[in-house]
């Protein structure tokens, strides 16, 4: 079948280049000596992962309790929970899935950790945990040193708790512009080996990790000797918000196929893929994406079912019916809007893999 034949919308992943991708991120990953922990947040797809630990990853990371379940039934070995598990009903879910996979949880306050501590030690079952460091993205996270040595302190208390080491998501490095962004890592690596160090000064033992995990730091994290893991995920795919800070057009892997199905003006065009196909986030160069293959052709506005393509800047000129591929702005958040991909070789269809982690938001 031709992609051109799909109805739409629908979502489309380019097999060559998501296989091109993968293997560059692991090739530089990897000669730098560090472990590739890929997030899976990005394709909730057992297929996707599948490939990533065949080229090379060293286990995988996921956003949701719910999302490490599915992997670990798909028979992924070694999961790392990068968010806080909070509640009775997830601590039981915790402990079971401990028991079938090598698990590693984020913790950054006594609050999350010792109910996991007791609930480890009740059930006799081992769980690995990293503290979350907030390195400047001001969201989760330890602040200072001294937290991350006074919470080190509370971990050993608990048998079941092994304590690995400290990590980080360096988000603000979205914000970030390309002469200010070797500072930025620097200065997150900073505050990291900070407190990594008070651990380890209050502490019996060396740590064993210190993980990073953002696609547009990934190459720049690398060449940092400090770091030993890092967990990149928007790298497979690829979006028109890494376009926008540097990431070259051939790169994007993600595409919505959407249908034109008007023609307001000469430099209009409403598509059948709104918020709803290509998910709410905007970029401020691209809005929520572009024509692959003409970024001067972009999605400006949505509503809920109609994309709204600006084509002032473009020669672009569709016509209704005429279908047309959206580069997303977020090709994360995209994803999570569809029950499958679609997978071409060209412009043939060559598989459909389910997003099989997508409604695990628990």
């Amino acid at each position: 079948m031709n992609l051109y034949d799909l109805d739409t919308p629908a979502l489309i992943v380019d097999y060559t280049i998501l296989e091109r991708n993968i293997a560059r991120m692991t090739d530089v990953v990897t000669t730098a000596g560090k472990v590739l922990r890929p997030h899976t947040k990005t394709h909730k797809c057992i297929e996707i992962a599948s490939m990533q630990v065949k080229a090379g990853a060293g286990g995988i990371t996921v956003a949701k309790l719910g999302e490490a379940e599915v992997f670990a039934a798909a028979g992924f070995t070694d999961i790392f929970i990068a968010n806080l598990v909070v509640g009775e009903q997830k601590l039981q879910r915790l402990v079971r899935l401990a028991h079938e996979c090598a698990l590693t949880i984020g913790v950054d306050s006594a609050a999350v950790l010792e109910p996991i501590g007791e609930a480890a030690d009740r059930a006799g079952v081992e769980i690995r945990i990293l503290i979350e460091v907030d390195t400047g993205h001001g969201r989760a996270g330890v602040r200072d040193p001294e937290q991350a040595a006074v919470l080190s302190s509370v971990a050993h208390r608990y048998h079941r708790l092994r304590l690995r080491g400290v990590y980080t998501h360096e988000g603000h490095a979205y914000r970030a512009t390309a002469p200010t962004l070797t500072a930025l890592c620097e200065d997150v690596i900073r505050r990291l080996v900070a407190c990594r160090d008070a651990i380890e000064l209050h502490g019996d033992h060396p740590l064993e990790v210190v993980s990073v995990g953002s696609t547009p730091t990934a190459e720049t994290m690398a060449r940092m000797p400090m770091v030993t893991e890092m967990r990149p995920g928007n790298y497979v795919f690829h979006d028109a918000t890494q376009v926008r800070l540097g990431a070259p057009p051939d790169r994007c892997a993600l595409s919505v196929l959407a249908s034109v199905v008007a023609t307001p003006s000469p430099t209009e065009a409403l598509l059948d893929a709104g918020s709803k196909s290509l998910s709410g986030d905007r970029d401020p160069i691209h809005g929520y994406g572009y024509v692959h293959g003409d970024p001067f052709a972009r999605v400006d506005w949505c509503s809920e079912e109609h994309g709204h393509l600006h084509l002032g800047l473009s020669h672009l000129r569709p016509k209704v019916g005429q279908k047309l591929r959206i580069v997303p702005a977020h090709a994360c958040t995209c994803v999570n809007m569809y029950p499958w991909l679609w997978v071409v070789e060209g412009e043939s269809v060559r598989e459909r893999w389910p997003t099989a982690a997508r409604d695990r938001l628990q």
